[in-house]
């Protein structure tokens, strides 16, 4: 049988959310076609969650019972990063273990709103929302975003699932939605509220 490992947990907010995805995907592959391992990422280290086995990162291996099990191949469950933003796909790219989702560079293309919503604009024409970017520690250009009007959705610019995303009704909110989203990311995007 194949051995899938399932990725999951991460090191940011969205790392709960990644946990639950994990369990989803495991308890829907067929037990009969793969044997199935979650491995969790965390600040101290890469495990295997039921035997606590450590990752070899030399290999993406590990050891159970004196058996080294190497995998072939990989589903992703990591919200934001390391997958999203495309930093671990060249590592499994190196050891020639396939992965679900796509390439570390359109990761990290999309992770970026900033940068994905200017490519979409030059390269296809698509219509997106007026943005004024505001970088942490650095002046707010009051007046730009002013332009934008009433309402303006504030969001840290490489960081998903809605985390750190404010819709600001009034400008004596606009700080408190500015700090929110600096907690995840030291770039803030301010735009402008489409009606759809």
């Amino acid at each position: 049988m194949r051995k899938i490992a399932i990725l999951t947990g991460g090191f940011e907010a969205e790392r709960i959310i990644s946990i639950r995805s994990a369990a989803v995907v495991a308890k829907h592959l067929d037990p009969d076609r793969y044997n199935v391992y979650t491995i969790e990422l965390t600040e101290k280290g890469w495990f295997e969650q039921k035997t606590q086995s450590s990752v070899d990162k030399n290999d993406f291996s590990i050891q159970i019972n004196g058996e080294k099990i190497q995998f072939d191949a990989v589903f992703m469950c990591i919200h934001g990063a390391p997958v999203e933003n495309g930093q671990i796909q060249g590592y499994f790219e190196l050891l020639g273990i396939p992965y679900t989702g796509c390439n570390g560079i359109t990761s990290a293309i999309l992770m970026n709103k900033s940068l994905s919503k200017n490519l979409a604009k030059a390269l296809y024409g698509a219509h997106v929302a007026q943005c004024i970017e505001v970088v942490k520690d650095k002046e707010i250009p009051m007046d730009s975003i002013k332009s934008l009007g009433l309402p303006v959705f504030v969001k840290p610019n490489s960081v998903g699932s809605s985390f750190g995303v404010s819709k600001v009704k009034h400008w004596d909110d606009l700080p408190k939605a500015l700090e929110e989203a600096f907690a995840h990311d030291s770039l803030a995007l301010v735009e402008e509220f489409i009606e759809g």
